[in-house]
């Protein structure tokens, strides 16, 4: 398809992540249109040293070196997105493919150069995010890439940000940090944007998992002054986004110092109100340009936008303002992810959205059943705890100021909705 709107990287990788789901230990794909030279001599070069016996991090890295060589001017030898394990050796005997990786020290001993490095931090981290790996396994893997190789290629920028990747995909948010750190600094520049923008992604997600509240604060205000940089050089849906996310970390965050200090449920203090009001304005921002450019991802940034919006509203008890266009903008955006690359989140999305709009339209009684039957109706077709615990958390993000001045039928619907939202994350 010739759609201008599809992403074909991501459709590439959500090709090959489904294939390593089916049990596929390699996946090549190609992000976007090669010329014909070039990928003839990727190919072949790619099944030669293969054929060989070499491992399959070797292979990829010739064939890309080959490609790149043929045409230095053109991209087709970085279209090539590999996935899997990267020690997988093709075996003549006909032995079992699909034999456990090599051992550890075995798995990295082709790692000689920086780009092959990069590649192997780049594996792991897919198998991280697509493959069930073990995050305590994939740490391992990750700490020993570290120590063998971190003092003599670390310094550069490209190379940090893949440990810093690595490692976030690993669940290691202090050393994800620490590594995106080094990228953004990097005296050689080779880092990409995206390094400085996880920079303040990661530095918020830490944020609110800090037990003490001025810790938390002090990770959230560092994001936010380094995200607010990036927006201030160029404005994109990514890092408005991710600024929007950094001031919702901070409303929570506020929230339960709230409790803490003794508030009573339901009075915000000044500094949430006002981290809300900038978490508004900035998902409220991504979403006018998602709009303008057509982006594949609109949804994200509106839903967040509408759910900051309705929450500010219910603070300050009045009725709030959600049109059925702007309804309909998010649900077609919504629809058409799950069409072109299907996924929990696009589906789980217009579940959350009808959930919404009840609550703007104080209906919620009557929408609540079939709200949960459809939550259940997905819980059973994808029971990840994980997932579902975000879907809880978003939805008390909503329900619980809602509570605190709907009336009784509405407040009854409310619990009913996180009680049965609580349980499908399996949450205490």
């Amino acid at each position: 398809e010739n759609s201008p709107r599809r992403n074909h990287a991501l459709f590439a990788a959500n090709v090959a992540e489904q294939l390593i789901r089916n049990g596929v230990r390699c996946v090549v794909a190609a992000g976007w249109a090669v010329e014909d030279g070039p990928a003839e001599t990727f190919a072949t070069t790619f099944y030669e040293v293969l054929l060989r016996g070499e491992r399959f991090i070797d292979a990829v890295a010739s064939a890309r070196e080959a490609a790149w060589r043929m045409n230095p001017q053109g991209n087709t030898w970085a279209a090539y997105q590999c996935y899997g394990d990267p020690g997988w050796q093709w075996n003549r005997g006909g032995a079992d493919a699909q034999r456990a990786p090599a051992p550890l020290g075995d798995e990295f001993v082709a790692v000689s150069s920086p780009v092959a490095l990069t590649l192997a931090l780049e594996t792991l981290s897919v198998r991280s995010r697509f493959s069930g790996a073990k995050p305590a396994l994939q740490r391992d893997k990750v700490r020993f890439l570290e120590s063998k190789f971190g003092a003599l290629w670390g310094g550069m920028g490209a190379v940090a940000e893949a440990f810093g990747l690595a490692y976030a995909d690993a669940s290691d948010v202090d050393k994800a940090i620490d590594w995106y750190r080094v990228a953004v600094n990097a005296p050689d520049a080779s880092a990409s944007f995206r390094a400085a923008e996880q920079l303040g992604n990661q530095l918020a997600r830490r944020g609110a998992r800090q037990a003490d509240a001025d810790t938390a604060r002090q990770d959230i205000a560092e994001a936010i002054e380094h995200l607010v940089k990036l927006v201030a050089v160029q404005p994109t849906v990514e890092r408005e986004s991710l600024l929007g996310s950094a001031y919702k970390r901070q409303v929570m965050v506020e929230g339960r110092a709230a409790l803490e200090d003794g508030a009573a449920k339901g009075s915000p203090s000044k500094a949430s109100l006002a981290a809300l009001q900038q978490m508004a304005l900035h998902y409220g921002a991504a979403e006018a340009l998602a709009v303008k450019t057509h982006a594949p991802n609109l949804f994200y940034p509106a839903k967040n936008c509408i759910a900051a919006e309705l929450r500010l509203a219910f603070l300050q008890k009045r009725k709030p303002a959600l049109t059925e266009e702007r309804v309909a903008v998010v649900v077609q955006s919504l629809a058409e992810a799950e069409a072109e690359r299907p996924d929990f989140w696009a589906v789980v999305g217009q579940i959350e959205m009808r959930l919404l709009q009840a609550l703007a339209q104080r209906q919620l009684g009557g929408a609540a059943p079939g709200l949960l039957d459809a939550f259940q109706d997905l819980k059973a077709r994808v029971p990840a705890p994980a997932m579902w615990s975000s879907v809880y958390e978003d939805a008390c993000f909503t329900l619980e100021p809602y509570r605190q001045f709907a009336n009784p039928g509405e407040k009854r619907a409310a619990a009913e909705v996180l009680k049965g939202l609580k349980a499908m994350a399996g949450a205490r």
